[in-house]
C-alpha cells in the first residue's frame, strides 16, 4: 500500500526514512529500508516493510505485508501471546522464504 501526504516542513527522502526508522525503532515486526520494499521479503511472515520518498514537499510511504499472516493470523497469534504473558514474538519470527 502507498500513502501520500504533504510535509509540514520540507524534507528529503533520506530524512524521511530516518524519521521512519526512529519512529519504528522499537517495533519488532516493522522494518524500514532505504529501498522500495519487496513482497518476497515478507510473504508468509508477520513482518511489515516500509520505505519512503520525498520531492521536498510531497512524501510517499510504501508498505508491504502478507495480509494473511500479518493482517489476520499473525496478528491473532501476536495478541494471544500478549494476553497469555508469552514473548510477543513467539512463533512469529520465521523469515520469509522469498523466491528466486
Amino acid at each position: 500500500m502507498t500513502v501520500q501526504a504533504v510535509a509540514r516542513e520540507p524534507m528529503n527522502s533520506h530524512e524521511l526514512v530516518l524519521a521512519l526508522r526512529e519512529y519504528y525503532d522499537q517495533s519488532v515486526f516493522v522494518r524500514v529500508t532505504g529501498e522500495m520494499p519487496r513482497m518476497k521479503d515478507v510473504v508468509t511472515s508477520n513482518f511489515a516493510e516500509l520505505s519512503a520518498v520525498s520531492d521536498g514537499r510531497t512524501v510517499a510511504v510504501v508498505c508491504v505485508i502478507d495480509n494473511l499472516t500479518k493482517g489476520a493470523a499473525g496478528g491473532a497469534v501476536q495478541w494471544m501471546n500478549r494476553m497469555f504473558g508469552h514473548e510477543e514474538t513467539a512463533g512469529l519470527m520465521a523469515p520469509a522464504p522469498g523466491w528466486t
